[in-house]
């Protein structure tokens, strides 16, 4: 057993937080991997019935392995759990979902070949390994638990077709369903719509508030945990860097307590839109009729020097034009490069530095590789077919990217060893350091990336711009349209409806857009 270090106690200096009793309380956890990682070292803290507490912390502080070791998906190397004032040990995942404790992960554990009614009865306790599944109850409860969520996929959907925000809402239902007195959403909005999240706050709080429950949400929004929580937490290289009501905290002490108190100039404050001086070059991307399934016939061009932004909600169609200009997808329709007509293979497209990266990095990684293959794998087809791969230039090469955007973990280590945000950052590094002509991000990028990671993202997309790149974004998130984007182009439905100029973006303008869709 490894002794807990003292934990930081940075108090919230405004009102104490709920005096409830607690319903979990965790004592000087700590969580050790060999040979000598300390991901938990002696963190302590109480999760009360009826609050809804928000989880935050920089990438790598420990925030899905205290998570997953509340959810028995992992045992402490120290530390003691006490649930409803008896001390437990979960051993199982299953030992807690007996208890009450259910959570909706980052990484969604469904299974694609089964519906979404199917995927929902997964797991529940109480069910004979040998039982006969029922269709008829579990559609009805499905419907049910997803009549409480706005534009969740219906029972028969099969989720190896849907969004990540159409199986991040199927993973939610799921949680509903087993019940639970506590429950944990792992970055269960990182790829909803920000009227979305919203709703996603309304319905945790009353929750919390009408079953008497204990909500976490584990989140890099910060003023959606200041606006949709009660309790705000903070970890930070393993250790609690605050703990604070959230009605007497603001942003600035937020920030203040992830980034220890060196935030960059940059995330200092909110983004704003603002008028900006067009390119004055020739179109380089130019589509004419695109379209393929899930899109109808669009047309637009982009400049070299230009990042423009598609805004949708998921299902918009903005992704499948992504990937159809990436040539992922098939497709009708004309797409230009530098004025020659693009060859129909993504691979082909890779030659002519046309480069697609998004925010689904379980589809971007091969887990079983170390952080420097996986950033190395896309110079194979940069480079010639029959060229034999140099270790010592990529082992080099590995080395500056992990250094150059700050991702927390080795070249040489499994890339699974990684947390999720330093996952996405090596998926992002690996796209942007090709220095392609034409970037194509899509399916919320930064998903799950820390506000500091967030931030040098978006420098080096600044930096990429600059250069004389043409970039095309996808995202949810208007604040991240907001800083980044010369144009938005806003969709519905497959189809361009809209166009937000220089000068007329902002994020009052995009949620506007949204607001139009849900109530138009």
């Amino acid at each position: 057993m490894i002794a807990a270090e003292p934990a930081s106690t940075h108090a919230s200096g405004g009102a104490a937080v709920s005096a409830r009793p607690s319903l979990l309380s965790l004592d000087r956890i700590v969580k050790s991997y060999p040979p000598s990682v300390r991901a938990l070292r002696g963190v302590s803290l109480a999760l009360r019935a009826g609050e809804v507490t928000a989880l935050l912390g920089p990438n790598g502080a420990g925030k899905s392995t205290l998570a997953r070791i509340i959810t028995g998906v992992e045992q402490p190397t120290a530390g003691t759990l006490t649930f409803d004032g008896a001390a437990i040990e979960l051993a199982s995942p299953g030992a807690a979902v007996k208890i009450g404790i259910a959570a909706v992960y980052q990484e969604l554990p469904l299974l694609p070949n089964l519906t979404a009614a199917e995927n929902m009865s997964l797991g529940h306790t109480g069910q004979a390994a040998l039982s006969v599944w029922r269709p008829g109850p579990a559609r009805q409860t499905y419907i049910r638990l997803a009549a409480q969520i706005h534009d969740a996929p219906p029972p028969n959907a099969v989720v190896g077709r849907l969004t990540v925000a159409e199986r991040q809402k199927v993973a939610f239902i799921r949680a509903l369903s087993m019940n639970p007195r506590l429950l944990i959403v792992d970055e269960g909005t990182s790829s909803l719509s920000i009227g979305e999240r919203r709703e996603m706050q309304d319905l945790l709080r009353n929750l919390a508030r009408t079953r008497d429950m204990a909500v976490v949400t584990i989140s890099h929004f910060i003023e959606d945990a200041l606006s949709g929580a009660d309790r705000i937490v903070v970890l930070r290289d393993g250790l609690l860097a605050l703990d604070a009501a959230a009605a007497s905290t603001t942003h600035a002490v937020v920030l203040d307590a992830l980034t220890g108190g060196i935030a960059p100039a940059s995330i200092a404050a909110s983004p704003s839109g603002g008028p900006r001086t067009a390119t004055g070059r020739s179109a380089a991307l130019e589509v004419e009729g695109l379209s393929s399934p899930g899109i109808r016939p669009i047309s637009f061009a982009i400049d070299l020097g230009e990042c423009v932004g598609l805004y949708g909600p998921p299902g918009c169609g903005a992704t499948e034009a992504l990937r159809a200009i990436a040539g992922i997808t098939a497709h009708s329709g004309r797409v230009r490069w530098n004025g020659e007509r693009l060859p129909p293979s993504s691979a082909a497209r890779v030659l002519r530095k046309v480069v697609y990266c998004d925010g689904d990095r379980g589809k971007n990684l091969i887990l079983s590789w170390t952080v420097g293959r996986n950033i190395n794998l896309p110079y194979l087809f940069r480079n010639s077919w029959l060229a034999i791969p140099n270790a010592r230039s990529e082992r080099r090469r590995a080395r500056d990217i992990v250094s150059r955007f700050a991702i927390k973990g080795a070249a040489e280590e499994p890339i699974r060893n990684l947390s999720g945000g330093n996952q996405q950052r090596a998926v992002v590094a690996r796209t942007i350091s090709l220095g392609p002509p034409l970037l194509l991000l899509g399916d919320d990028l930064t998903r799950g990336v820390d506000v500091v990671g967030r931030s040098h993202i978006h420098g080096l997309i600044r930096e990429s711009v600059a250069g004389g790149a043409a970039v095309l974004l996808y995202s949810t998130d208007p604040a991240e349209l907001a800083e980044l984007c010369d144009r938005v182009l806003v969709l519905r439905d497959g189809a361009i409806i809209r166009e937000i100029g220089r000068g007329d973006i902002s994020v009052a303008a995009l949620e506007g857009e949204t607001q139009r869709k849900r109530h138009g």
